[in-house]
């Protein structure tokens, strides 16, 4: 039943997104005029709307297959622990963001390639079948180097701050979830970009909604205010991580007890 229902699902849901493709997109043609007189913030919010939306209509027919399943018996995976809008990091989005998914590209590719050994090879692979598994759009390779422009310089800062002394001392400090939340402003303009670019009906639309009719000062205005935005959701994901590690930390604690030393 879990499987008929799926794939019912699923083939209605392509069909319903590509009608609301095109509605969107002549809709969108009509009201191009309106959108460009709006403010840059106001027009940069209609991009984050999308967004969030999309990602929000995955998580619902996800959830509600995966209750199917469970009433079944069989358990599956949360599919969607994050939003895009409450990623603090690249990598930490896509841990988050269709797990089911995401394992079979663990399994059947990123680990075959060398896993954390070949991490950033392994990835760009990664990103370039997910790319062709959406579909071969030159909409969706353009996505995935979006994304991979953000993934792997993330990786690689990473990598270089692990290392780090002062980083190492610092993270016994109060100063280190604010140095996060600064950092976390990069990828989180990186995710909302790359998946606007990647999931509006058309790429130009993005072109129409943030360049037409601005100026470098309402880049610079708007820049300063959606900063501050991300910075405060990233302080705020950061925490709400750390909170939740540390009840799993607790509660693995409780029900796997400490092992017995023998003298």
């Amino acid at each position: 039943m879990y499987l008929s229902f799926h794939y019912f699902f699923f083939f209605k849901q392509k069909t319903a997104y590509e009608m609301l493709r095109s509605l969107v997109g002549s809709e969108m043609c009509i009201r191009d005029s309106m959108y460009v007189m709006m403010p840059l913030e106001t027009r940069l919010c209609v991009v984050m709307l999308w967004v969030w939306g999309y990602g929000a209509r995955n998580t619902v027919y996800w959830r509600f297959f995966r209750l199917l399943a469970m009433i079944e018996g069989t358990e599956v995976p949360e599919n969607t622990k994050t939003c895009v809008l409450d990623a603090p990091s690249v990598v930490g989005f896509w841990r988050d963001w269709h797990v089911g998914f995401t394992q079979f590209n663990i399994r059947y590719i990123y680990v075959p390639l060398g896993g954390a050994s070949n991490r950033i090879l392994a990835a760009i692979t990664v990103f370039s079948f997910t790319a062709l598994w959406h579909g071969p759009q030159v909409q969706f390779a353009m996505w995935s180097i979006l994304i991979m422009g953000g993934f792997v310089p993330e990786v690689m800062v990473s990598r270089m701050l692990d290392r780090s002394a002062l980083v190492a001392r610092l993270r016994t400090t109060s100063y280190f979830h604010r140095l996060k939340g600064l950092i976390s402003i990069v990828p989180s303009a990186v995710l909302i970009y790359g998946n606007a670019y990647g999931f509006l009906p058309k790429p130009e639309y993005l072109t129409t909604l943030l360049v037409k009719n601005t100026t470098m000062s309402d880049y610079i205005r708007v820049g300063a205010m959606f900063s501050a935005f991300w910075y405060v959701s990233a302080m705020l994901s950061h925490r709400r991580r750390d909170a939740l590690q540390h009840a799993e930390t607790l509660l693995r604690n409780k029900l796997i007890p400490p092992p017995k030393r023998s003298d």
